[in-house]
């Protein structure tokens, strides 16, 4: 399971978070796997990692009322 934590955007225009998920350990090809409201600083999950040995690379995108978004650095997790 991916345990995700980030720090609340200060910007007055959020909109929401997306957290996108790639398989593998290079972030491409992802898929938004959750949308999130703000105030919102964590989310678990285990798309990506449902067998031993699985890997998933992730980022937190903060998506503003303007439609500009701005990721996060990407987090690879292997699944033990």
């Amino acid at each position: 399971q991916a345990a995700l934590s980030w720090t609340a955007s200060a910007n007055p225009n959020l909109d929401h978070y997306e957290v996108r998920m790639a398989p593998g350990p290079i972030f491409d090809a992802a898929t938004v796997i959750a949308n999130l409201p703000p105030g919102t600083t964590t989310f678990s999950t285990t798309d990506g990692l449902q067998d031993p040995g699985d890997v998933a690379t992730f980022k937190v995108y903060v998506v503003l009322t303007t439609g500009n978004e701005a990721g996060s650095n990407s987090i690879t997790i292997t699944r033990p």
